[in-house]
């Protein structure tokens, strides 16, 4: 089902993916628990799907708690931590919160910076 949402998102139709999406993480969140990465990788599908329909303001919320999940699962400088703030980032750049926006772009370069270091 989250398989097929992106792919209908990758065809331009993420109006179509977005309910398979929500269905994906309710069964998710009752199989796996609400704070499991399966339902990181959900959450961010989902946001990013609403970011595509112009729904930024959404997506945000989601992405937060991607990125706290990330972040209790793996640590601050897994590269799923990484990914989570790019992700959340770009959809505070889209709401025009520069400033929020650019301590987390920061952050992503340290991660990667530390991953090629190792």
């Amino acid at each position: 089902m989250g398989n097929l949402a992106m792919v209908l998102q990758d065809l331009g139709r993420a109006g179509e993916a977005e309910p398979l999406l929500r269905r994906a993480l309710a069964i998710n969140e009752q199989v796996h628990g609400p704070g499991h990465p399966d339902i990181a990788i959900r959450l961010s599908n989902l946001a990013l799907v609403l970011r595509d329909l112009g729904r930024a303001a959404d997506a945000e919320p989601l992405l937060g708690r991607a990125l706290a999940i990330n972040e209790q699962v793996h640590g601050p400088d897994h590269p799923a931590v990484a990914i989570s703030l790019g992700n959340l980032a770009t959809v505070l750049y889209d709401l025009g919160r520069y400033g929020e926006a650019e301590p987390l772009l920061g952050r992503v370069e340290d991660i990667r910076r530390r991953g090629k270091a190792s």
